[in-house]
């Protein structure tokens, strides 16, 4: 019982209900699309979050030695490189939302369900800013507790236990 207690303080439970979610929701899309339109859907939408978070890095890296590293700043590592990267992934991350052919000529326009993907992306991160907003106003001592749900923090507590397991 206090490996599943341990579990849940550890977020376990949030895992589970997010897994859980996923799984109604890939039945939901299977049995109205089909499961191999479902996963070209939930493909494009997963490389259209990938692709901002490599976006996201670039400006990053870019960012971070401008402001905090001054000193170490090496224009083409810390500057070409990175824009290059963005530019890089700019048509495959446009064509991932759904929106390469207006931008970009050369890009094929996606078939329905899977040009959907920019506004289901749009939605979903509505949704967590909108989640953001409310847990800032109503339960501000939350928000630094959210960094637990997706920890896997195994640092060994005593010789060779995992945390959780101390008094097992």
């Amino acid at each position: 019982m206090a490996d599943a207690s341990a579990a849940l303080e550890r977020g376990g439970l949030a895992r589970g209900a997010i897994g859980l979610r996923e799984v109604l929701f890939q039945a939901v899309t299977s049995l109205h699309f089909g499961p191999v339109t479902t996963f070209a859907l939930l493909a494009t939408i997963l490389t259209g979050i990938m692709i901002a978070i490599y976006i996201v890095f670039d400006l990053s890296c870019i960012m971070y030695y401008l402001r905090f590293a001054r000193s170490e700043f090496n224009w083409f590592l810390h500057l070409v490189v990175p824009v290059l990267g963005i530019l890089a992934f700019l048509p495959a991350w446009f064509t991932a939302l759904g929106i390469g052919k207006s931008v970009l000529k050369f890009v094929s326009p996606l078939t329905y369900p899977s040009s959907e993907t920019g506004l289901i992306i749009g939605i979903w991160y509505a949704i967590g800013v909108v989640v953001l907003i409310y847990l800032y106003i109503r339960h501000p001592a939350r928000l630094p507790k959210m960094q637990q749900v997706f920890s896997d923090d195994t640092t060994p507590t005593a010789a060779g236990s995992p945390v959780g397991q101390e008094g097992a």
